[in-house]
């Protein structure tokens, strides 16, 4: 089984056992505070098996088509047909250019996203939600987004704007944070 096909496997199936998890703990809830929990992870559990489900399908899919012989990337990405279809003429090779990406480039890009999550994370926890989700959407979008100056700050006031008129629509209290005193939102 190609490592790519495992590590979606074994996310598919974290999925479902934290999902799971959390809908076991919300059981113990007040009887109005465990319906929104209990749907959640209802939601993710299905979710997460779907995942899994159609992980494995596809690999067995692939797995059948191809044969075991053929390399992961090959597997993965079609390449072999590609090859093929290269020889026999019935690809044009400036058509063949779309080459299949690096997975270690896929690896690191999905690492430096997972970074930003846990960053993200971090700032909520030290500066409150609502300032963290306006600094980490103007500093996303100029950084990884590439954007101008106009879309993060219209994006972020617009954000902030509507976690606060939600807040005070169905009465949302924030969560405590380091900076709470210093800050004071």
């Amino acid at each position: 089984m190609p490592l790519q096909t495992k590590m979606r496997l074994s996310f598919g199936t974290l999925i479902v056992l934290v999902f799971a998890w959390t809908g076991w703990q919300a059981l113990d809830f007040a009887e109005l505070a465990r319906y929104m929990p209990v749907t959640m992870s209802a939601l993710g559990v299905t979710i997460g098996i779907v995942m899994v489900l159609t992980d494995a399908f596809n690999w067995k899919r692939r797995r059948l088509t191809t044969g075991d012989d053929v390399s992961e990337t090959a597997a993965l990405y079609g390449a072999e047909e590609r090859e093929a279809a290269l020889r026999d003429g019935s690809l044009d090779p400036e058509a063949a250019d779309d080459a299949p990406e690096d997975p270690r480039k896929v690896a690191r890009r999905s690492i430096m996203m997972f970074g930003w999550i846990v960053g993200y994370v971090l700032a909520i926890w030290v500066l409150g939600i609502l300032v963290a989700s306006a600094l980490f959407l103007v500093v996303f979008l100029l950084v990884v987004a590439r954007s101008g100056w106009l879309l993060p700050v219209i994006g972020a006031a617009l954000t902030v704007t509507g976690m606060l008129v939600l807040s005070e629509l169905i009465n949302i209290e924030w969560p405590p944070y380091l900076l709470e005193g210093v800050i004071g939102i």
